[in-house]
């Protein structure tokens, strides 16, 4: 796969402007050429129970101490993917300045925050936090995060379990072994209501060879000091499972719930679990949740906003989206349809890499274009 870049950046350096009257200058870059480890994928997603479905691919030039990744992504439901467009986003990371940037290529317009600070994720659910912040999407945060009087939840079971299958097969040309993840974290209220979510992950990881050596060699060195400046906390065996996108993911909708003592818990379980060896070349991720806990009586309905999706709770989440959908379909709105929804995973996250190598960048790459508009700073 190639690399994508900004079409008409007008960049630091000497440009050289080529064409004639009848057609749009070409802006040509001239700023030097550095040497990056270059690791391109292939990436979709069901989005949430279908709800902003996904797939796309994604190229990351990474330095010691600086990281761009470009993305092209498109929408694949039924309804967004007639309205939604190609999209092309970038995240620029930069250690040595203690900053970070996400990019919109298309509408040529960035934020800015310091590192860690910023949504991190650049895939479908960029757009929901857009959209959430532009009030298109309504939620009662104080109504879905609050348990009714003298609801008690306890946890009934938490595990995390790493285990080398013995599995084998050919990915993208590149020699791998599955490992299989099982990771559960259920809990129930006095009254028998249950939570529960299962988390499944499959790895296929290939042996480092000597080609693959100088970048990978550079990855874990941006990788180690990322995660020390991002102070998460969270093990290799979480982080090599995950991709920092999908990591994000559950930690905006399931870990971020989670009690510290809870939290403490599951992450001593990842440290102390197998190694996963190797450099992982693909990765499916699937959660499962049931939440019938501290339920209330319901309430009359009252006729939701059109554009309403609740993204404050797991709980709020699995309502909202189970509703909007069966809106967009209303020709199917049947008990099979309903059913359907309900018994769906709140999402099926899929990464396969295609190529890892040294490869060469242009310097004007590790900035945002002069010509684009701040939006945020924070």
């Amino acid at each position: 796969m190639r690399a994508i870049f900004v079409k008409t950046t007008i960049v630091l350096g000497t440009s050289i402007v080529v064409g004639c009257a009848s057609k749009p200058p070409v802006v040509v870059d001239n700023t030097p050429l550095v040497r990056a480890a270059m690791v391109t994928t292939k990436y979709s997603s069901t989005g949430f129970k279908g709800f902003m479905a996904q797939e796309g691919t994604q190229d990351s030039y990474t330095f010691p101490d600086k990281r761009r990744t470009n993305r092209t992504s498109k929408f694949t439901g039924s309804i967004l993917s007639k309205i939604g467009g190609a999209q092309s986003t970038s995240d620029i990371i930069r250690m040595d300045k203690g900053v970070e940037w996400q990019v919109d290529n298309k509408a040529k317009q960035y934020q800015e925050c310091a590192i860690g600070d910023c949504n991190g994720i650049g895939n479908f659910m960029s757009a929901t936090f857009d959209a959430e912040r532009q009030g298109e999407f309504e939620s009662d945060a104080e109504a879905d995060n609050e348990l009714p009087p003298g609801c008690v939840i306890t946890v009934t079971d938490q595990k995390f379990e790493v285990t080398k299958t013995g599995q084998q097969r050919d990915v993208n040309g590149f020699p791998a072994e599955e490992y299989q993840v099982d990771w559960r974290y259920n809990a129930r209220d006095e009254e028998g209501g249950k939570l529960e979510n299962l988390f499944k992950i499959n790895i296929w990881t290939t042996p480092q060879t000597a080609e693959m050596t100088e970048a990978l060699n550079v990855q874990d060195t941006f990788d180690a000091s990322y995660s020390v400046a991002l102070n998460d906390g969270y093990p290799d065996a979480l982080t090599k499972a995950l991709p920092r996108d999908g990591l994000a993911l559950l930690e905006r909708f399931f870990l971020d719930s989670l009690t510290d003592a809870d939290l403490a818990k599951l992450k001593g379980m990842m440290a102390n679990s197998p190694s996963i060896e190797g450099f992982p070349v693909s990765s499916k991720t699937k959660w499962d949740a049931r939440n019938t806990t501290c339920a209330v009586e319901e309430e009359p309905e009252v006729e939701a906003k059109e554009d309403e999706l609740n993204t404050d709770s797991l709980k709020g989440l699995l309502s909202s989206v189970s509703k909007k959908i069966v809106k967009q379909e209303l020709d199917k709105k049947t008990a099979e349809k309903v059913r359907e929804i309900e018994l769906a995973p709140i999402f099926v996250y899929t990464v396969d890499v295609t190529a890892v190598k040294m490869a060469d960048i242009h310097e004007s790459q590790l900035s945002v274009p002069a010509n684009y508009k701040l939006l945020t700073r924070r």
